[in-house]
């Protein structure tokens, strides 16, 4: 969901977990992860330090792994220039979704809802790669809004669409511009979902990629990685290694302005 009024935002994110187990970081409590990447890691139930804490903390490591640190550095210091602080909060409480991300007076905050107490942890469990990188999709997109202007990245992006509407129907066409049914739900989702599918699922999205059937999708993901390489250090990030090596396999050796232009041509002469 999204709220928008009194200088700030809200998004969430509702994605059941699936591939979180088997990914491992090598932080394995709160104070570790504070210190690797100058995060303010707020655990007040004290889901990162029970008996579940070393397994729990590991997923938060491995994700903002995927990220790197040289980018979060660089995302943590675009919010300083602007006199924002930013911060991640585990709750052990039930929600509609698993995960959201709020904007106002100088704050950015994500909070990862994982109630202990409920009849089915995997669907209700947000520690998850696939929430914590959907999540910070929304925080980084905020700070790539912050730096190449609101409306022109939603006028860029949306002409991606390819005649679908926000909050539309899904149909066997749409899977060629959306991440999943999620993703159709505002400008926002699209974003995220976009970031949580290339940190969660990187083999599945690079075989999307690949297909010429899926250029809308391939041209978001190309879109995103041209405008995060441009913002932050990208050196130590696998985040969009699926797209790279998509780009590879498509023997892809032009810059995004000449992909989007060649998409807008084609897609005049189809309507």
């Amino acid at each position: 969901e999204q709220e928008l009024g009194g200088g700030s935002v809200s998004s969430s994110h509702s994605q059941p977990s699936s591939v979180s187990g088997g990914f491992a970081g090598d932080a394995l409590t709160v104070e570790e992860l504070e210190s690797k990447y100058s995060i303010a890691i707020k655990d007040p139930d004290r889901l990162l330090s029970d008996e579940n804490g070393p397994e729990n903390c590991a997923i938060v490591d491995r994700t903002l792994e995927l990220y790197s640190k040289p980018a979060i550095d660089g995302f943590l210091k675009s919010l300083w220039r602007r006199n924002y602080d930013f911060s991640i909060t585990f709750l052990d409480r039930d929600s509609d979704s698993l995960g959201e991300t709020s904007y106002s007076n100088g704050h950015i905050r994500i909070t990862i809802f994982a109630p202990r107490d409920t009849w089915n942890p995997a669907a209700t469990n947000g520690i998850t790669v696939e929430t914590i990188a959907h999540e910070l999709g929304h925080a980084f997109h905020d700070a790539l809004e912050y730096h190449y202007g609101m409306d022109e990245l939603r006028e860029t992006w949306e002409r991606l669409n390819a005649g679908y509407e926000y909050g539309g129907e899904w149909d066997a066409g749409a899977s060629s511009v959306f991440s999943y049914e999620y993703g159709m739900t505002d400008y926002y989702e699209d974003v995220a979902t976009v970031f949580e599918n290339l940190a969660a699922y990187p083999s599945v999205t690079q075989a999307r990629l690949v297909q010429t059937d899926c250029e809308p999708l391939y041209l978001k993901a190309k879109f995103l990685y041209t405008l995060m390489d441009e913002c932050f250090d990208l050196s130590e990030s696998s985040l969009f290694d699926a797209y790279l090596a998509a780009n590879s396999r498509r023997g892809d050796n032009v810059d995004f302005e000449q992909s989007y232009e060649a998409f807008l041509q084609t897609a005049g002469r189809a309507a």
